[in-house]
């Protein structure tokens, strides 16, 4: 038999929790979050643990809330400002270049 992964009992109970309390599309959405969230962004762990602390307190999880915990963010780019020479310049290289 396969590798068993030991979180496979919270998102069951997730799942099942999902499932009594919401519609079947919503609880299917949110599950289908929460196992994108886990596989895409290596926090399969860490996202059990939140997720039986959520069960633990008779709460719901909120893929948006934990998306925003758990997903990475797009890391800002430094603006760089680049100032280009008189076009004069490159005449003056040029001809030294080609004397």
């Amino acid at each position: 038999m396969g590798q068993f992964y030991i979180g496979a009992n919270t998102y069951r109970r997730t799942w099942e929790r999902l499932e009594a309390q919401l519609t079947q599309r919503q609880a299917c959405k949110t599950m289908v979050g929460l196992l994108e969230l886990a596989g895409h962004h290596g926090v399969e762990a860490l996202l059990a643990e939140r997720l039986d602390a959520l069960l633990a307190a008779g709460e719901l999880p909120d893929l948006k809330q934990l998306c925003n915990e758990f997903a990475p963010r797009q890391a800002l780019c430094p603006e760089v400002v680049v100032e280009m020479p008189p076009v004069a310049l490159y005449d003056e290289l040029l001809d030294k270049v080609a004397a």
